[in-house]
């Protein structure tokens, strides 16, 4: 099951006669330490060249975030919105602009869907995602997602892009059994949009890096005592044995964490 206010996913678990929730792609890769954003020079150029108090820099920062996000999360309602061919009532002026570009500049190169905006769960590693967009763009069957961006010169890929679209691959494949050719983000400006292409080499690479992570987010959990993340973990492991090794420990884990998490009590083990 997915709820669309909270954007959280389900899953019915027979065995323990309970509905889990298994975390996100997004989650996944912040948990593990891939995903995340490092603020401290941009609170020093706000402090020293903005002259903001620390604390208004602070608040600077959060609230511009949370337009960001807003943004972002509007932009992707009116791209759904626009391909089921549905109404949508847009609160940000921005993120029609952004619509406006990506209609003009993306639109004309989709030929084809798979699926839009689809959530979907994986039960082999417990993670759980929603593509933006699976389809053929430009003669290539791919997974696509959405970046919403300030400007040209912000338009800068992000370290968790990539892994989190080999989650998506490794979703759709199960989902729909089909093995795409590769993925692309699409960063979108007001003024452009600019491709990050990967191919089926990259995806594969990225799916390695994305099942590392889902391995040390189910570990984390795991030592600090969860059943279910200890049961997700030692499954994923059977499949791919080698996943921790697969990206670095993330800051504060190590082996002791592997450990502990694989020597829980096995009374709930699902």
């Amino acid at each position: 099951m997915f709820d669309e206010p909270s954007h959280r996913y389900w899953v019915w678990s027979p065995r323990r006669n309970a509905w889990l929730q298994p975390r996100s792609t997004s989650a996944v890769l912040t948990r593990s330490g891939i995903k995340g954003f490092d603020p401290f020079y941009w609170r020093r150029s706000l402090i020293e060249k903005r002259k903001l108090r620390p604390d208004e820099a602070e608040s600077y920062m959060e609230l511009h975030r949370e337009e960001r996000a807003d943004i972002g999360t509007e932009l992707h309602g009116l791209i759904r919105a626009e391909l089921l061919g549905q109404p949508y009532h847009s609160r940000c002026a921005e993120s029609l602009l952004l619509l406006a570009v990506w209609r003009e500049m993306f639109l004309p190169r989709i030929e084809a869907v798979v699926a839009i905006e689809t959530p979907m769960v994986s039960l082999a590693y417990f993670v759980s995602g929603t593509p933006d967009l699976v389809a053929r763009v430009d003669g290539a069957w791919m997974t696509l997602d959405w970046k919403s961006k300030v400007s040209e010169e912000k338009a800068k890929p992000e370290a968790g892009w990539k892994p989190q679209l080999g989650g998506y691959d490794l979703m759709v494949e199960e989902h729909h059994g089909i093995r795409l050719e590769g993925a692309m983000n699409l960063m979108i400006w007001p003024e452009g949009t600019k491709d990050v292409w990967y191919n089926r080499a990259d995806v594969n690479q990225a799916r390695e890096e994305f099942l590392g992570a889902t391995a040390w987010s189910h570990a984390i959990d795991a030592a600090d005592g969860c059943p279910v993340h200890r049961g997700a973990l030692e499954h994923l492991l059977t499949l791919h044995p080698g996943a921790l090794e697969w990206i670095e420990a993330p800051k504060g884990h190590g082996p002791w964490t592997i450990e502990r998490a694989l020597r829980a009590p096995l009374a709930q083990h699902p």
